[in-house]
């Protein structure tokens, strides 16, 4: 028996224990190297991704029983570096989820706002139907129903930022939690600070609306 082997991929002799075995040829070697293969298959692997997958999936489900109880012994016998290595993964699956979702809230600003209504609406069982800001402003227009002034349709929505008084709110005439609906015909447009100045109220005095200074009524309870 030879104790080494030319290789015909890498052309190099090598000794018989860096080859692997293979009984169907003469000197029970394999043709090339225990490198060469490794490389090779590796090659494979990235070039033939789905067929790889499933090789993987047929292999598994031969041997199911037998790779279920190694990996519970596995996991019992490195119990402390699995749930590490859990920990771990959770903590960067979480941030890349964070992430997405912070990305997809700032791209998204109207399928935002109609989740957010809808799960209003959910929460107070009325009815929703999804319009956009867009189909409220050709409805009704562009002026303040409550006030009956143009809304400035530039300045911020979000309260707390400079001019976000005058900005465009999408008040519900009859509020959700009056049982009003959350559609288009119960959706107008108003300013910011009249929408919050209303509040609860299903009218309010435009006297009041109209003066930026004026305090607004309490609701009743």
């Amino acid at each position: 028996m030879t104790h080494s082997k030319a290789c015909p991929s890498c052309k190099q002799t090598k000794p018989i224990n860096e080859w692997g075995i293979n009984r169907s040829k003469k000197d029970g070697l394999a043709s090339e190297c225990k490198n060469c293969h490794s490389a090779q298959v590796a090659k494979w692997r990235i070039e033939n991704p789905t067929e790889q997958k499933r090789r993987s999936r047929n292999q598994f489900a031969k041997s199911r029983d037998r790779e279920n109880a190694r990996r519970k012994q596995y996991y019992y016998d490195n119990w402390e570096v699995t749930r590490q290595k859990a920990r771990n993964r959770y903590q960067l699956t979480s941030e890349q989820q964070r992430e997405a979702s912070r990305l997809w809230r700032k791209n998204n600003p109207e399928k935002l706002a109609l989740q957010n209504r809808s799960t209003r609406a959910r929460r107070k069982n009325v009815y929703s139907e999804p319009y956009t800001k867009e189909q409220v402003l050709a409805k009704w227009g562009t002026d303040c129903h409550l006030c009956g002034k143009p809304i400035d349709l530039k300045a911020p929505r979000y309260n707390g930022t400079k001019g976000w008084e005058y900005g465009l709110h999408l008040d519900h005439v009859i509020p959700l939690i009056n049982n009003g609906d959350d559609t288009l015909e119960n959706v107008k447009p108003a300013h910011g600070l009249c929408n919050l100045k209303k509040g609860k109220l299903r009218t309010y005095p435009r006297s009041t609306l109209t003066n930026p200074t004026a305090t607004a009524p309490s609701v009743a309870p």
